[in-house]
């Protein structure tokens, strides 16, 4: 497998529920002045990230929300659930080809958590739009990006397990 997308992955209520907190005044972000490790601290590589699991542990009071998805991937044991929120930008950039881990048996996803006109970019050139309640599994080698968008934040949670 190298790409799977599934659209309504989520009953409409837990996906709007997700989404109503992970985009409401009260969750906490965490800001990061790059996306990528590169030195790039230009305003339209910044983001927000809100760490659900990793070390091995749930690290978020807010686990709960995400957890009917973990439910659905059925991992045998998380390595991380990360949530990344990115800015609204005057004009969509990529933020830079990389893996997630240099793993290759690591499985990884993209839940989509709102409708914008961001997406996650494949080396292959191929685009993933960025659609509310849209889940999408990755090869855990694929190269891929991240972007911003012009019509609003962009918010997504990345899942990586065994």
């Amino acid at each position: 497998m190298k790409i799977k997308i599934t659209d309504n992955f989520l009953p409409l209520q837990i996906s709007d529920d997700i989404c109503s907190l992970l985009l409401g005044k009260d969750f906490p972000w965490y800001y990061n002045p790059s996306v990528t490790s590169s030195t790039d601290e230009s305003p339209t590589n910044e983001y927000f990230t809100h760490l659900f699991y990793g070390k091995n542990r749930v690290c978020s009071d807010f686990y709960a929300i995400i957890e009917p998805i973990v439910l659905l991937i059925k991992p045998r044991s998380l390595f991380r659930i990360k949530a990344n929120m990115y800015p609204v930008s005057e004009k969509i950039k990529e933020h830079g080809l990389h893996t997630n881990t240099e793993w290759d048996d690591v499985k990884m996803a993209v839940y989509y958590v709102n409708d914008n006109n961001g997406y996650t970019a494949l080396a292959d050139g191929k685009k993933i739009e960025s659609v509310k309640n849209r889940i999408v599994e990755l090869a855990p080698l694929v190269s891929h990006t991240s972007s911003t968008s012009t019509t609003g934040v962009r918010v997504t949670v990345n899942f990586n397990w065994f």
